[in-house]
């Protein structure tokens, strides 16, 4: 059974594209739930925000320990 915990191992910056295709910068944030992963999610630099980050990986993280019941 997992408890979910989210530990973040790795944050980069990479080039990518927006929905569009225009050229953007992105951060890439890689993460382990409990002893499962390593999982990556990818967000536009542009407005980041790190509590909305973190957020949407306990979103994640939560679904994940959906499967485990």
């Amino acid at each position: 059974m997992t408890d979910g915990k989210v530990t973040i191992t790795r944050i980069m910056e990479m080039p990518g594209t927006d929905a569009s295709g225009k050229p953007q910068q992105n951060v890439v944030v890689q993460f382990t739930v409990d002893n499962h992963g390593p999982f990556s999610e990818t967000f536009p630099k542009a407005g980041f925000d790190p509590l909305q980050a973190k957020s949407k990986l306990a979103d994640f993280a939560q679904k994940l320990k959906t499967l485990h019941t």
